[in-house]
């Protein structure tokens, strides 16, 4: 039982060490979300797609990328912080102004009707997808939901705010991790304890 819970902590450890790496990448798949905006913006679609390839594999067979799953790891993360993203900024909004309220509704709107992957077993990419998608929208006048009032929604400033806030959670799992290695002091300490008393 010793020599498999030391395992468990030593993979805990390789995976938390990978992910603290991998969330500081996010600042760089923001800005490839950009660049592909602007190309499709400026060439009416985004030419070098094709050149853009997956930070990790997928493909659990490569093994030159760290644990088995790193690839699959890496997309979950990515999927998870912008799906808490969109939540927090739907939460901030509501509590705002006409114009901020307006914008949650229509990314509430958004999400319920284009996010379905965020949850359940979807394909690679969901995130990425979901942004390419409320990019593609045009600015334009919705109606508030509490007032029938309109306001201006701009879905370039939105994923602007959610690039940001994903960036921010990532930091914020970034500090967590960092305890993870002193957890397992603890847990060691505990266990020898343990065996001690026997």
């Amino acid at each position: 039982m010793l020599i498999g819970a030391r395992r468990l902590r030593k993979l805990r450890e390789e995976i938390s060490n990978e992910w603290r790496e991998d969330l500081m990448l996010f600042d760089k798949e923001s800005n490839e979300i950009w660049r592909g905006y602007l190309e499709r913006v400026r060439e009416k679609e985004d030419k070098n797609a094709h050149m853009q390839f997956p930070v990790f594999a997928h493909d659990v067979s490569d093994s030159n990328c760290g644990t088995n799953y790193r690839g699959g790891n890496y997309d979950l993360l990515k999927r998870l912080s912008t799906f808490l993203a969109i939540k927090k900024f739907i939460a901030e909004k509501k509590r705002g102004n006409k114009n901020e309220q307006t914008s949650a509704d229509w990314l509430d709107r958004m999400l319920m009707v284009h996010g379905t992957d965020f949850e359940g077993d979807a394909g690679y990419d969901v995130d990425r997808n979901f942004m390419q998608m409320l990019l593609n929208q045009s600015p334009s006048f919705v109606r508030n939901a509490n007032d029938e009032s309109l306001a201006l929604v701009d879905p370039v400033a939105v994923v602007e705010q959610l690039l940001e806030s994903r960036c921010e959670i990532a930091k914020t799992w970034c500090k967590e991790l960092e305890d993870v290695p002193s957890d397992h002091t603890e847990i060691a300490r505990k266990l020898l304890l343990e065996q001690l008393k026997d």
